[in-house]
């Protein structure tokens, strides 16, 4: 019978029966399947309380995004650039959902500057 995680060696079995479920390839709608689906969300609720990961930071956000697109620094300047010389200012949306973000994206304003 499952029953919470509520210690590290718990918490130590319950992965290595899901490596071991993994491994065997439990069939959709099997017994084993329901015990591997039920494992994950007992071993996420105990590594959210005990193994905490903080929200990124904006430039964190943006650098980790930008690796993801395979997009350089420069060309998100060069966007961003040609986005403030058309207009006064702009509102950019960044999307975060693949960090694990609560807020899907990122938004903020760009105002406009003079030189």
């Amino acid at each position: 019978m499952l029953k919470p995680i509520k210690t590290e060696q718990q918490y130590e079995d319950a992965l290595m029966r899901v490596y071991t479920l993994v491994q065997k390839g439990v069939t959709p709608e099997s017994k084993e399947s329901d015990e591997l689906e039920i494992l994950s969300i007992l071993l996420k609720e105990y590594e959210n309380e005990h193994y905490p990961v903080p929200a990124p930071g904006p430039l964190e956000a943006i650098r980790f995004r930008l690796d993801q697109m395979d997009m350089s620094e420069r060309e998100l300047s060069g966007i961003l650039g040609s986005m403030i010389a058309d207009s006064r200012s702009c509102y950019c949306d960044f999307p975060l959902a693949s960090m694990g973000s609560t807020d899907s994206t990122l938004s903020f304003r760009i105002p406009y500057m003079r030189s």
